[in-house]
């Protein structure tokens, strides 16, 4: 079978415009096309990854990292707290994460379009950077932080456009 680009919806398709691009919805199996190939044009990155409230990130921040805000009562701290620092929290909550589910597996934190929205997900893999323990790492995230959505391949935000500079 013969992959084509036309074969994708469209908001993954070479040459769409930003708009376009901000209406992909996740995969739950990254299409062959999508896939990096030699003497191709290189496609977006897609993120594998589980989207997790930043509720919960919040949390093992706290618990696990100490993060603290001024002032505040650690039990008292929201997302939506005076000083609270989105990038902190992120990074604290990704440096548990590394310590305590992957070796070898790159985790980042990527903003990433569904259906509109542009969503915070915990990315464990891509289609740039695949890992091969990306499932079992995606089941122990999932089952620690509670999430019952499963795993998906998403649009990253920045990196949307297929590239032909090869």
């Amino acid at each position: 079978m013969r992959l084509s680009t036309k074969d994708l919806p469209i908001p993954y398709r070479p040459n769409v415009a930003n708009r376009q691009a901000q209406q992909a919805t996740p995969f739950k199996e990254l299409p062959p096309i999508l896939r990096p190939r030699m003497n191709f044009p290189i496609p977006p990155c897609m993120h594998f990854g589980l989207v997790i409230p930043s509720e919960a990130l919040l949390d093992v921040a706290i618990k696990e990292k100490g993060y603290e805000v001024p002032g505040i009562l650690q039990s008292e701290i929201l997302p939506d707290s005076p000083d609270y620092d989105d990038y902190t929290v992120s990074r604290l909550a990704m440096e548990f994460i590394a310590e305590h589910f992957v070796h070898d597996v790159k985790l980042a934190y990527a903003f990433v379009y569904d259906d509109e929205e542009l969503v915070q997900i915990v990315s464990i893999s891509s289609n740039w950077r695949p890992s091969e323990m990306a499932e079992e790492t995606a089941k122990k995230l999932a089952e620690y932080f509670k999430v019952t959505e499963p795993p998906m391949w998403y649009l990253d935000s920045d990196r949307w456009r297929w590239r032909f500079d090869v």
